[in-house]
C-alpha cells in the first residue's frame, strides 16, 4: 500500500484508495510521519482522543493549518482562553435559543423540500444539503434574505481554499471573500451595538466592547501572496489584513466556515448512507 502521498491535498481526498491507506496506516503505522506534507497522520481514534485531551503535550494553540497560516481565533486558541470563547458562544445556543432557532429551521426546511417537491427530482446536496445550514447560519448571524446568494458565494469560496493556498487565484478568490463578507458583517455587528437583540450577534459585539475578544498584531506581510492574483491589489490587502486582525470578525468566519462545511458534508453522508443501506432507510 503506497501511504506517500499528500495527505494535505483535496484531490487525493477523491481517491478510493484513501480509506484502504488509512486502514493500512492503523494497522501497521498509526503515527505515521509524512515526509511531504511534514506533519504526523495520527490514525487511531484512541491516540486522536489522547492529543485532543492532553494540552500539556499538544496544542493547537501554534495553529491548526500547516504552512504557518495565520491565527484562525477560537479553533487554535490554548486554554484556558478557548473555553472562555466556547462559553462566549455557547450562549447563543441556551435552550430558549436552540427553540427559537429550531422553530426557523423547521420553515427553512419546509421551503427547500417544497421546492424539490414542484419539480419531483432534484441533487440532494444542491437542494437540501447546501442551504439548510447555509440559511440557518445566515439567519443567525443578521443576513439579509436577499443576500443569500452573495452570502452562499462567500463561503464557498472560503472553504475552497483551505488545501489549496498554492494556487494564487484560488485563495485571491477567497481572500476577497473574507473582505466583502467582513465588510457586510462589520455593519451587522454596527447595528447590533447600536440595537442589541437577543441573538448570538449581540452576545459576541458585547464581549468585544468589554474587552473580551481583542485585535491582534499581525501586518499585512503575510498576506502579499494575494497582491496581484485574480485581481486582488494592494488596497485590497491592507483590508484583509485589518479585518483578519479583529477577532470579533474571526469568530463570525469561523461560525460560516465551520458551522456551513462540516453539516453540509454531515447531511449529504447520512443520506448517501441512507440509500446505501436500504433497511435503515426503512
Amino acid at each position: 500500500m503506497n501511504v506517500e502521498v499528500s495527505y494535505l491535498e483535496s484531490k487525493n481526498w477523491g481517491e478510493l484508495a484513501m480509506r484502504e491507506r488509512f486502514t493500512w496506516l492503523r494497522e501497521n503505522d498509526p503515527v505515521y510521519w509524512s515526509e511531504i506534507d511534514q506533519l504526523w497522520v495520527i490514525t487511531k481514534y484512541e491516540d486522536v482522543v489522547f492529543c485532543s485531551k492532553n494540552q500539556d503535550f499538544y496544542t493547537s494553540a501554534e495553529g491548526v493549518l500547516p504552512g504557518g497560516a495565520g491565527k484562525l481565533g477560537l479553533i487554535d486558541e490554548a486554554e484556558p482562553r478557548h473555553a472562555k470563547l466556547r462559553g462566549l458562544i455557547n450562549k447563543g445556543f441556551t435552550p430558549r435559543m436552540v427553540e427559537k432557532l429550531e422553530e426557523h429551521f423547521r420553515q427553512i426546511t419546509k421551503d427547500c423540500i417544497d421546492e424539490v417537491a414542484s419539480k419531483g427530482e432534484c441533487d440532494f446536496v444542491e437542494a437540501l444539503s447546501v442551504p439548510l445550514p447555509l440559511r440557518l447560519i445566515a439567519y443567525m448571524i443578521g443576513i439579509k434574505h436577499e443576500d443569500y446568494d452573495r452570502f452562499h458565494r462567500w463561503s464557498d469560496h472560503m472553504i475552497n481554499a483551505y488545501g489549496r493556498f498554492d494556487d494564487p487565484e484560488v485563495t485571491a478568490k477567497a481572500g476577497l471573500a473574507y473582505v466583502e463578507y467582513s465588510t457586510y458583517i462589520t455593519e451587522v455587528i454596527q447595528d447590533r451595538r447600536e440595537n442589541p437583540r437577543d441573538d448570538l450577534v449581540s452576545i459576541l459585539t458585547g464581549a468585544k466592547d468589554d474587552g473580551v475578544l481583542i485585535d491582534f498584531e499581525d501586518t499585512a506581510d503575510q498576506y502579499q501572496g494575494h497582491a496581484g492574483a485574480g485581481g486582488v491589489d494592494d488596497e485590497t490587502v491592507e483590508a484583509l489584513a485589518s479585518v483578519h486582525n479583529d477577532e470579533l470578525i474571526k469568530l463570525m468566519v469561523v461560525l460560516l466556515v465551520a458551522g456551513n462545511e462540516t453539516t453540509r458534508n454531515g447531511i449529504s453522508g447520512g443520506m448517501s448512507l441512507l440509500i446505501e443501506n436500504p433497511e435503515e432507510l426503512q
